[in-house]
């Protein structure tokens, strides 16, 4: 499975169902299987259950035939959503319309994905037959969980269970390389619009606000914090003052350190001073304006949270230094914003015209321009 944010979700809910917890005191005295009592039901399928019941100490012994019943039936309804929506968002990236997408069945977006080139984007499967047997056998056993029915635990084979475990598994991981491989991708492509199509974009920049909702309407945000959460990538661990600060974190994802958003502005800062050209004005006015999108993000998303008054409140102290460092350097807050929107709203466009979102040449292109136009009036 991906490492990620839908595996740690995943992991605690798993995590709830233990043997134990369908365990049923008995007065039993042949000799069965003995587990822990806390062995995960998940984890318990994969070994087979060959006798009746399994034996977990203290007198309690747990039926093999409750192995299948609801813990295992919820498990794989988590499991066979994540499935639906990364093979939606799969061929939502590919630039299909989303009342296209509404209209379709889970069968239709199976058979468009099988019959395109987007399978030699992952590395699970070795051939195109392979990975069409696996999605036609997992697209099958949805039925039987996703629909309020006794198929499960009355007339499915618990072999067939385990091999369908894994087959959703390997699926999941399959989908997440093919979206992995097209967010690269896209980082490296650029769009070549015409005139009327640029016109069009800079016509309907809208407000950060309004791009940030289309942005994450097809995206999931970063919990508030936590390991990769909003609070983690832009401060980091430990973060108590623009000067006493860690400039890196894990992030899971990639598997590996990287400096945090407001480590990235203090390197702005510093190589806009050893060299104040207008590329690294540019950057750190982007740089600056990333950081507003998360304050804007903060309270868009989270306003209602426990922690929404002490996170904001750090975000604020911040937005408040920088905007001191930026009138240091003869910068006014207000460009960067502005470069944000541009940054965010061509992204917004572009994806709702089924582009590739990321065009960071049409970016640069369209913040030099504005950056041009705004000391020209100077």
């Amino acid at each position: 499975m991906y490492p990620g944010e839908f595996e740690r979700l995943f992991k605690k809910v798993s995590d709830l169902f233990t043997l134990e917890s369908i365990a049923q005191k008995l007065d039993l005295e042949d000799n069965f299987p003995k587990r822990r009592a806390d062995t995960l039901i998940w984890d318990t399928i994969d070994s087979s259950c060959t006798g009746s019941y399994i034996d977990i100490g203290d007198g309690k012994y747990v039926l093999c035939n409750h192995l299948l019943k609801r813990p295992v039936r919820i498990l794989f309804f988590i499991l066979l959503s994540e499935f639906e929506s990364r093979l939606f968002r799969i061929h939502e990236w590919k630039g299909k319309d989303i009342d296209y997408l509404n209209e379709k069945n889970i069968n239709d977006l199976i058979k468009e994905l099988v019959d395109s080139d987007l399978i030699q984007l992952q590395r699970e499967y070795k051939t195109r037959q392979e990975f069409k047997e696996d999605l036609k056998a997992v697209s099958s056993f949805r039925n039987v969980i996703m629909h309020v029915n006794k198929k499960l635990e009355k007339t499915v084979d618990l072999e067939l269970v385990i091999k369908r475990k894994a087959q959703v598994l390997k699926l999941l991981l399959a989908f997440q390389q093919i979206l992995d491989n097209m967010e690269r991708s896209y980082e490296k492509k650029n769009n070549s619009l015409n005139n009327e199509q640029l016109k069009e974009l800079k016509e309907n920049i809208g407000s950060l606000e309004d791009s940030i909702k289309i942005i994450y309407s097809s995206r999931k945000i970063r919990p508030l914090i936590g390991k990769d959460s909003i609070y983690m990538r832009t401060f980091g661990e430990d973060f108590v003052s623009p000067e006493k600060y860690n400039p890196e974190y894990l992030d899971e994802r990639r598997g590996r350190k990287v400096k945090t958003e407001f480590a990235e502005i203090r390197e702005s800062l510093n190589e806009y001073d050893k060299k104040p050209s207008q590329k690294n004005k540019i950057r750190l006015l982007l740089e600056v304006g990333d950081f507003i999108v998360q304050t804007i993000i903060i309270n868009q998303f989270y306003s209602k949270d426990k922690l929404y008054f002490d996170i904001n409140k750090t975000a604020q102290y911040v937005l408040n230094f920088l905007k001191l460092e930026l009138k240091k350097r003869g910068f006014e807050i207000e460009m960067a914003e502005k470069l944000a929107r541009i940054k965010y709203g061509s992204r917004a466009w572009l994806r709702k015209k089924g582009l590739p979102p990321k065009d960071k040449q049409l970016e640069e292109s369209l913040c030099k321009e504005e950056v041009e136009k705004f000391e020209n009036v100077d």
